[in-house]
């Protein structure tokens, strides 16, 4: 049995398809996942088995939902082969994770099947400071503060944060590091074993990978964004 899941979004969207296939991996012999390939590849590798780059392969895409047992788009608009296709959020104020499961359970998936969360392997504490909009930060006071209460945490920063920000983390003497790629991101998580962040993509990253998750929310709402795992909502 082969099934086929499209979505397109940012790191934190993209990961919340966790939820959806973990109920499913079992009914599947094989799943492809369609979308943007380096974000994808952010998902637990046990949970699917092939990645395509929409971008690079939509004909491939909209050939192989066609003959896939089930294809399962999630897309604000029409998807070419999909068999079906859901809204990428939830219409009401259901959390995200839970949206995607119910979802998948709909879709014959194993209720008994829970989205597995590691233990965390790595030591220390990183912190990431930003996020995909400046309305959703705490300030950086805020982190520079916390960071002073732990034990030489390291910063982490993304194409988002300016240089500014790395003068700022370095004169308060701190580490920060800026990962070249998202799978060098998420490798550079995985090597601490708590994280303090917005909610921002990173922040779901550390939550998933059972690292003790600490989320700022401003401008979003926990029980719509909330992830799995162990995690303590902050007011930053």
């Amino acid at each position: 049995m082969k099934l086929l899941v499209h979505r397109y979004g940012a790191i934190g969207d993209t990961l919340t398809l966790s939820a959806f296939l973990a109920p499913l991996r079992a009914k599947f012999d094989v799943i492809i996942l369609s979308g943007q390939e380096e974000r994808l590849r952010l998902i637990d590798p046990g949970l699917y088995d092939e990645v395509l780059s929409y971008d690079l392969a939509r004909r491939d895409v909209a050939r192989l939902a066609e003959k896939a047992d089930l294809s399962v788009a999630f897309s604000a608009g029409a998807m070419e082969g999909f068999q079906v296709r859901r809204a990428p959020f939830p219409a009401d104020r259901t959390n995200i994770y839970d949206y995607m499961r119910n979802i998948a359970l709909s879709l014959g998936g194993d209720a008994a099947a829970i989205l597995r969360i590691p233990e965390a392997t790595g030591k220390g504490l990183i912190i990431h400071p930003g996020s995909g909009s400046a309305a959703k930060n705490a300030p950086l006071e805020f982190f520079l503060e916390e960071a002073h209460r732990g034990n030489h945490p390291t910063f982490l920063l993304g194409p988002a944060e300016a240089a500014s920000m790395e003068r700022l983390i370095s004169a308060a003497g701190f580490v920060w590091k800026r990962p070249e790629t998202l799978l060098d991101m998420k490798k550079l998580i995985l090597d601490h074993d708590s994280f303090l962040g917005n909610d921002s993509g990173p922040a779901h990253l550390a939550a998933l990978g059972g690292l003790s998750t600490r989320i700022c929310y401003r401008g979003s709402d926990p029980a719509d964004w909330l992830p799995p795992g162990n995690v303590v909502v902050m007011k930053g």
